[in-house]
């Protein structure tokens, strides 16, 4: 069950060093009783509000324009602003499991790759260094909002017709704004 609320008090026992957290939350009264006493795993993040679907409709328009230019498909144009501007982590692998890995992540690229011993058996194999990226999804307002300005830069350079600057600010604003209540 995942709840969203906020912390409305903390405390402090002694010696035990235990804190007591008051919280308050959107959840039903009844499936939270059921924990009531029960043993439980407790995650607690800042809730961050999700971008708009018009800056996400609007990201894909932009994609299907440029699309259209360059005789691809949208889906190539979204990994490919993807990889010049979204948020991506780097890890190595074993190369037998790179088929996996690319169920896994939105995009893969191979950057580099070496011959190592395994740890567990001292057998040399080759390992894949990935840069792995997310899908936009996944992103925060500040980080979405880095992608959307990379494809207008894009658009322009295609000679494809910007939104009004009235339009893109408009759109910026809204997921900026998100960003800073979030």
């Amino acid at each position: 069950m995942e709840l969203r609320g906020e912390i409305k008090s903390l405390s402090s026992t002694f010696p035990e060093r235990r804190v007591r957290i008051e919280l308050e939350t959107n959840g039903a009264l009844d499936d939270i009783e059921k924990l009531k006493g029960k043993d439980l795993t407790i995650s607690l993040s800042r809730y961050r509000k999700k971008r708009s679907l018009d800056a996400n409709a609007f990201l894909w328009k932009c994609l299907g324009d440029m699309a259209a230019v360059l005789g691809v498909t949208a889906w190539d144009m979204y990994l490919d602003v993807l990889r010049k501007y979204g948020k991506y982590t780097y890890i190595k692998i074993i190369e037998t499991a790179y088929t996996d890995l690319q169920k896994v992540w939105r995009e893969t690229k191979i950057v580099g790759e070496t011959m190592e011993k395994k740890p567990e058996t001292g057998e040399q194999c080759k390992y894949l260094e990935v840069l792995c990226y997310f899908g936009s999804s996944t992103y925060d307002s500040k980080e979405f909002s880095v992608l959307l300005n990379g494809v207008i830069e894009d658009m322009a350079e295609l000679g494809l017709e910007r939104p009004t600057d009235e339009h893109l600010k408009a759109i910026i604003a809204e997921v900026e704004k998100r960003n800073e209540s979030a």
